[in-house]
């Protein structure tokens, strides 16, 4: 992809992607003023809402956007049906989300659910989920063991889970196939299934609680052990409001692309902050005005829990292959750099590599691309359905040129591609800023389920967005600018 974007002769050359940006926070903010609710616990067609499982899908979901482990579920052992009588692998505490209280509503619209905590068969603590102000801000946090709620409660809790594990033993015993069959029964992957018989653990306080009961409060949290600090919506990718759809109330997670970008930006930038992945960062760009061949590394965490890096390679002429695996890592994205003689944004090809990334690891979830002048963009998900669609309707195979790195001139998308970079051609705005903008006007209108931010002098990713304009005088010309609207 030449540096020469206005000579029509070289158009069918370019290959480019998205973004650069003014996307703020703020701007986030007022988008979802109207309406700052949970997807999750947003009825849709008058369906009744099932906190508990909502609850559980978005501890689930926060560990997944910052790769941590607080519900545990890395540690869940899977029941079998083996010679072993406790039919589980014991790997650390976890909590368990197909044992759960009723669903506890105050008078003043706080709603809350207790799970409990497990290790080795016993019940070591007990979760409070609580969703308040409105049903806006959702927190998690442990009882305070020296709290009578929790000396009454935490028996009831343990006769509960040993049912549970008893009942699914017998299941599993009679499915042959049993470490699949349990798998496949987790209340958090199949929420519409087996959890509807799950029997709610009516906890006392210390009496039997009734709702609703204006008598009722929490119990004493304990911030220090295994905590998400309350958070909004935008946290958890959850955001009902700002064109994000309603909930299904099953705990199907119906995303706000806006808060999910401005939470996996938030991810990217700190991932870079991560030492040896900042060092291998610095290491691919120390010679990028002068070298002829890409170079890239992936990153992701250790048996440890600590970020490493795999060794850096480089092409041979021109592109270096990704890995997407490590026998040492679990990878969760890559990086690499674009040579010089190339424009200084992330390109459309790129898009293709990191679907063919994801895909072979679904872990991978951050596509970095470092180029000259210190510009830095990466590629994330925002909607993972229509990333597939995207693909599936506009394959690489017969929509991408591998000969021009670009979009095939003859197809549809390319078509497009062609005729809004043909929009800007009296433009007085740099090369690089028009691509940015013509890349994120094809996520657009391509509604491709990504997002792809740049990062400002600070370190911090921020998307661009592009809206379509038309001449009031000429429908027939379109141009584009610059929107804080993300919503795609």
């Amino acid at each position: 992809m030449t540096k020469n974007l206005l000579r029509p002769f070289l158009w069918g050359i370019l290959s480019f992607s998205v973004l650069s940006s003014c996307r703020t926070e703020d701007n986030i903010s007022k988008q979802n003023q109207e309406d700052k609710r949970f997807a999750t616990f947003t009825s849709q067609s008058g369906k009744t809402i099932n906190y508990a499982n909502g609850f559980a899908s978005l501890m689930i979901k926060y560990d997944e956007l910052n790769k941590s482990n607080l519900s545990g579920i890395a540690n869940k052992p899977l029941l079998s049906a083996s010679s072993d009588k406790n039919g589980s692998t014991a790997t650390g505490s976890y909590i368990e989300f197909n044992v759960r209280s009723q669903v506890i509503k105050n008078s003043d619209g706080n709603i809350w659910v207790v799970f409990p905590k497990v290790e080795n068969g016993t019940v070591i603590s007990l979760i409070v989920s609580l969703l308040s102000e409105k049903e806006t801000y959702l927190s998690y946090y442990s009882v305070d063991k020296s709290d009578e709620f929790y000396k009454t409660n935490t028996p009831l809790f343990q006769e509960a889970y040993n049912r549970y594990k008893k009942k699914n033993m017998r299941l599993a015993l009679s499915a042959s196939t049993s470490i699949q069959f349990m798998a496949n029964n987790d209340c958090e992957n199949r929420p519409d299934e087996r959890c509807s018989e799950i029997e709610e653990v009516i906890i006392t306080n210390p009496r039997p609680i009734k709702t609703p009961n204006k008598d009722i409060t929490l119990p004493t949290g304990d911030q220090t052990d295994n905590s998400i600090p309350g958070s909004d919506c935008g946290t958890f990718g959850d955001c009902f409001g700002g064109g994000g759809g309603g909930g299904t109330g099953t705990g199907t997670q119906q995303q706000d692309a806006c808060s999910q970008a401005l939470t996996n930006n938030s991810i990217a930038k700190n991932l870079l902050t991560k030492g040896e992945i900042s060092r291998s960062k610095t290491a691919v760009t120390a010679t990028i005005t002068s070298d002829k061949n890409e170079k890239t590394f992936s990153f992701g965490k250790d048996k440890d829990g600590n970020y490493k890096t795999t060794s850096i390679k480089e092409g041979n002429g021109g592109s270096a292959q990704m890995s997407v695996t490590d026998p040492n890592l679990t990878i969760e994205g890559g990086a690499h750099t674009h040579t010089a003689d190339v424009y200084n944004v992330a390109s459309s090809g790129d898009i293709y590599q990191f679907y063919k990334a994801h895909s072979a690891n679904n872990n991978f979830n951050y596509y970095y691309t470092f180029s000259q002048g210190n510009n830095n963009y990466v590629y994330t998900i925002v909607n993972q359905t229509a990333f597939d669609n995207f693909i599936k309707n506009y394959p690489e195979g017969t929509n991408f040129d591998m000969t021009t790195q670009t979009w095939n001139q003859s197809s549809k998308i390319g078509k497009d591609y062609r005729n809004i970079i043909n929009s800007f051609q009296n433009s007085n705005m740099p090369d690089d800023d028009i691509m940015d903008l013509v890349m994120a006007a094809m996520i657009r209108k391509y509604n491709m389920g990504i997002a792809l931010s740049k990062a400002d002098s600070n370190g911090n990713f921020n998307g661009i967005y592009a809206k379509e304009i038309k001449d009031p005088n000429d429908p027939s010309k379109t141009t584009y600018a610059i929107t804080p609207d993300c919503n795609l």
